[in-house]
């Protein structure tokens, strides 16, 4: 959830930060959101600086106390871009809505695995950060604009695409659990197909996805055959092929 979290820029330092962190850390401190917030910018490496505000200072102090107490090492802070970047996208904003995710989430393993619909997991997912991101996107850089920042729709499918509907999949595998199984593959064809420049490149040439099941199967495709010529080991391949001839 923390890699997806990061987004395809952000994935692999966002998983690095969860990584960092043993899981009964922020479980022990979920009730408290400011000591969840201090404990993922922290182990970002975002706290390291002088800070104007005051906000930013209290994450310091606080941090500075469980970095201690937990002997914790953060990860470089070089490695977050924010270079061409929407600003909604910014990691500081990802942190701070996946600091209010843990916070607000009770079992958030076993929610995962039971919620089968969009809907509940529009509830699950509809998570807001601090009030201080309201008018900021970055530390120390405050916008004139109030704009409370929430997890966008577009976001909560990538997530339910990129992590929910394949960890779903994975346990009922694991379980052996075929129902759960038909279960996860149905929550994918109740997306919207996932758009961008490879799903278009299938629509230009005539396969246009109508689902996130079946964008999903395009990317696979085009990942594992189209992108290293392996046209005659793949079904669709061959009867294009064949239709040319």
């Amino acid at each position: 959830m923390a890699a997806n979290f990061g987004f395809k820029t952000n994935a692999t330092p966002f998983l690095m930060l969860a990584q960092s962190l043993p899981l009964n850390i922020p479980t022990r401190h979920k009730d408290n959101l400011t000591q969840l917030e201090a404990l993922f910018f922290g182990q970002a490496g975002m706290l390291d600086d002088d800070f104007k505000d005051d906000y930013r200072r209290e994450l310091q102090r606080e941090y500075d106390y469980l970095k201690k107490k937990y002997q914790l090492k953060p990860i470089a802070p070089h490695l977050w871009k924010f270079l061409r970047m929407r600003p909604a996208n910014f990691p500081t904003v990802r942190i701070a809505q996946f600091a209010a995710l843990v916070h607000k989430s009770i079992h958030l393993f076993s929610q995962i695995i039971e919620t089968h619909s969009v809907k509940e997991i529009d509830v699950l997912l509809d998570v807001t950060a601090s009030s201080y991101w309201d008018t900021h996107f970055q530390f120390d850089a405050p916008q004139k604009q109030v704009s409370p920042k929430a997890l966008g729709k577009s976001s909560v499918q990538n997530i339910i695409i990129n992590t929910i509907a394949p960890i779903q999949f994975l346990y009922a595998a694991r379980q052996d659990t075929h129902k759960l199984q038909e279960r996860s593959l149905q929550l994918l064809e109740a997306v919207p197909a996932e758009k961008n420049n490879i799903t278009r490149l299938w629509e230009d040439n005539g396969w246009q996805a109508i689902n996130a099941a079946q964008s999903q199967a395009l990317l696979q495709l085009y990942n594992n055959y189209c992108s290293s010529k392996r046209c005659l080991e793949c079904t669709v391949g061959l009867n294009i092929i064949r239709s040319e001839k």
